[in-house]
Parts: C-alpha cells; structure tokens; sequence
C-alpha cells in the first residue's frame, strides 16, 4: 500500500468517525444475500436487480455498522438515466442498535466444496414471532475470524 492509500483510508476513518461519534477500528468488505423484506428489515435500500448488497463492515469502539458507498458502475448509469431514476444512495446502518439481529453459521455440508460456497454465515432478524429475515455474509477475510469479530461487537450468536 503506497502513501497515497494510505491517507484516503485515514481520512475515511477520520470522516466517518466524525458521523458516527465513534473511533473506526477497522473495516471488513462484505456481501450481504437477501430477499427484499430481509434488506428492508435491516432498513437497506436494494437499488440493482440483483439480491446482494456489497458495503463495509465498520467496526468502531461500541458498535458495528454497515456502510453502504453511493456508487454505480457506467452500465447502471446509463440504464438509470434512460428511465429517470433517482442516483444510487449512501447507507448506513447501525447494527448494534438491533436488538433482535443475531449470527448464525450456516450448517457445514460434506459438498461445499464442490459447490464453491462462499456464504458461511448469516444475520437472521427476528421481524414477529412468526417472521424471521435471514441476511447470507460473505466477507474478505476468512469467516470464522470476522464470525468472532461480529460476536464481540455485541451481535448475539446463534450457537
């Protein structure tokens, strides 16, 4: 990492400090796989066709969040433009403030490795007693690690 890149990833730790009231630790990539009401249980705007919604994990002193940058590749901005609608959002959303979120491993089965399975984990969100919202992770670095790294932050776990 050059000199440059390093200052761009101090002066978003610096920024997003300032927005959140909290010192940033560190940042995760993530994938988050979901039907819409899961992502609208999470209070996640879904703005491309596909299910997934990419952002960072955000591991600040008390909470975790999920950040979502305001970004579009030249292809949706040209589909975008020719119906007139509205330019991708920037999200943010707390997840320690969700009292009813927690994680889960999902079971190993003996075929993962065929299927190449990068989905380990998920977040499943209590809406009612009789809906539960499911969230499939997938992140950067392994998954047991940033599973440990979830729980610490407070998110309940599901074992």
């Amino acid at each position: 990492m050059n000199e440059e890149q390093k200052k761009e990833i101090e002066k978003f730790y610096d920024d997003f400090s300032k927005k959140v009231g909290e010192k940033v630790n560190s940042l995760e990539m993530a994938c988050l796989k979901a039907s819409p009401a899961a992502f609208n249980a999470l209070h996640l705007k879904q703005k491309s066709i596909s299910n997934e919604i990419w952002g960072l994990f955000v591991f600040c002193e008390k909470s975790l969040y999920f950040y979502v940058h305001a970004w579009e590749s030249a292809m949706s901005m040209m589909f975008r433009q020719a119906v007139h609608a509205s330019e991708p959002e920037e999200q943010l959303v707390n997840l320690s403030d969700f009292k009813n979120l927690c994680i889960k491993k999902l079971p190993k089965k003996w075929y993962d490795f065929l299927a190449g399975r990068n989905f380990k984990m998920y977040f499943e969100i209590e809406e009612n007693a009789d809906v539960i919202q499911k969230l499939l992770i997938t992140t950067q670095h392994p998954y047991e690690e940033m599973y440990k790294k979830i729980c610490e932050m407070g998110i309940k776990s599901g074992e």
